[in-house]
């Protein structure tokens, strides 16, 4: 009787993929995104190639201050090895100065990017408005989705769901992460709190926006990513773009785009250089100042905008990122950026670790005079 039960419970998983998902893989690790069917996004068929002039003791020379114990200091180097560092790169003036990969890790190797793909689904907002795909990132987002009514939710703007404002309700992480059906999932059920009042970080915002994309354009987001971007800014890898099911092969827009560090310090380079890519307008650039300036009201944060995080202002810096510290960190002012990739560690918040470490090594190498070179 008891194998019996046993077999029913493993059979009754298998059924429900949801759960067997959820239990085995239990929370997102860098790996879990190889379970995925993906899509593939073509690369451009010129590859832009960094200048390398590197500076080997980049890694000893600046040291770390522990933020939890300010007596304890350690080498650029270490900090990154002990906190599961799997790609680290330095770019100053569109030349690599520092590059390390750590456990087995190359620059040919894939590497995810869980919550960076909110800020590449925000260049395409910008884009889509640009063209006129979206008359205004005020409109009533029921406005495009015929299945959702306004008489609800008429009160949800585009910019709410870009800057997690939202306070829409819905059916949970687990079922957008591991779930089948992305476009069923994520409908709005109703209200956590009245839109436009507080500031919640939540993947739903990112999925519909990814959706919306694909209502504007007619197409799935991968292929217009491909064509508005990814093929055109000189990257030299495609993307891995993980999908809910082969069936569905609905894009996961909050998160889940796999690149090679280098290139994603290639679209790094394009939002630090203000949208332009050899000479060409690659990313409007009133959406890249609009991700820059700060905005407070309406529940907003005043580290966060349209799906980039800031910087403290002293540094006017902005970045990319996602969980487990996956960033692409950029200083326009200093033409300088850093790109960190790697998995999980014992601190609690690792994307929001690497900001301040960031900003000590900018500090540094003010001092160094590396910025009068």
């Amino acid at each position: 009787m008891k194998k019996l039960v046993i077999i029913t419970g493993i059979l009754l998983l298998t059924v429900s993929c949801l759960p067997f998902r959820a239990t085995v893989h239990n929370i997102p690790r860098v790996k879990t995104n190889n379970i995925f069917p993906q899509a593939i996004v073509k690369p451009d068929t010129i590859p832009f190639h960094f200048p390398e002039k590197t500076d080997d003791q980049f890694g000893k020379r600046y040291k770390m201050a522990n933020l939890m114990n300010l007596f304890n200091q350690a080498e650029l180097e270490k900090v990154l090895k002990d906190k599961k560092t799997r790609a680290f790169i330095v770019v100053y003036k569109d030349t690599i100065i520092y590059e390390q990969y750590f456990k087995g890790k190359d620059r040919q190797s894939y590497l995810t990017s869980f919550s960076m793909a909110k800020s590449v689904v925000s260049t395409l907002i910008g884009i889509a408005v640009s063209e006129g795909k979206i008359k205004s990132i005020q409109d009533p987002f029921c406005q495009y989705f015929p299945e959702i009514d306004c008489a609800t939710f008429g009160t949800v703007t585009i910019e709410h769901l870009l800057q997690h404002t939202s306070g829409i309700k819905y059916n949970g992480l687990v079922k957008l992460y591991y779930g089948k059906n992305l476009a069923k999932k994520v409908l709005p059920k109703g209200f956590n709190y009245p839109a436009g009042t507080k500031f919640k970080y939540d993947n739903a915002n990112s999925q519909i926006l990814g959706m919306l994309i694909e209502k504007v354009y007619q197409k799935p987001i991968y292929e217009v990513w491909e064509e508005k971007v990814w093929s055109r800014i000189g990257t030299e890898q495609p993307i891995h773009w993980a999908l809910d099911s082969k069936k569905n092969r609905q894009a996961k827009t909050f998160c889940c785009v796999d690149a090679t560090a280098r290139d994603f310090a290639r679209l790094g380079r394009v939002w630090k250089n203000n949208g332009i890519y050899n000479g060409e307008q690659i990313i409007p650039s009133f959406w890249i100042d609009s991700v820059r300036a700060p905005r407070t009201g309406e529940g907003a944060a005043i580290n966060y905008k349209y799906h980039f995080w800031r910087a403290p202002s002293l540094y006017n810096c902005f970045t990319a990122a996602g969980m487990y510290g996956q960033l692409i960190f950029m200083c326009p002012e200093k033409d300088l950026m850093f790109i960190r990739l790697g998995e999980k560690t014992n601190l609690q918040m690792d994307d929001k670790f690497w900001i301040p470490v960031f900003l000590q090594l900018i500090d540094q190498m003010e001092l160094d005079g590396y910025f009068d070179r």
